[in-house]
Formats: structure tokens, sequence, C-alpha cells
């Protein structure tokens, strides 16, 4: 799937919007939200842009978790 061009997450990936960048692999993505809910709320997107969870491949979401899972260690241990 190509990416949006009015996707906003997107549009960080591409670096059009600026963001504050906690980690970055080849598949996924994890910065800071602009609107924090609590100190250190951070967002774990995919680079495969998917119009919606239901439309995301396999691979692609095994990798949101697995980075899900290290930063949310990361965040434990600090």
């Amino acid at each position: 799937m190509n990416p949006s061009e009015n996707c906003i997450f997107c549009k960080i990936i591409r670096g059009a919007i600026p963001a504050i960048k906690v980690c970055e692999d080849e598949h996924t993505l994890t910065f800071m939200d602009i609107q924090p809910a609590s100190p250190g709320h951070a967002l774990v997107i995919s680079k495969a842009h998917a119009a919606n969870l239901l439309e995301i491949a396999e691979p692609d979401l095994l990798a949101v978790t697995r980075t899900t899972q290290r930063v949310a260690r990361a965040v434990q241990k600090a």
C-alpha cells in the first residue's frame, strides 16, 4: 500500500512533520506524543501505511508489537 499524502503518520515517517524520535528500525518508528496523556507517552507506528488495524499486514503488526514491548521495558526501567 502506498503512503497516503494526507496520513499524518506517513508525513512523520517522511520527515515532513517534526517529531521527537525515541527509536526507529526498518519496520517501526517510535516518537513522543505531542499531547501526552501521561509522562513518557510515546507512539509506536508501522512504517507500512495501513488505513486501520484490520488492514495492517501480519509481519508489520508483529514488528509494532515487538517494538512496543521493547519501549515498555525501557520505560519501566526508567
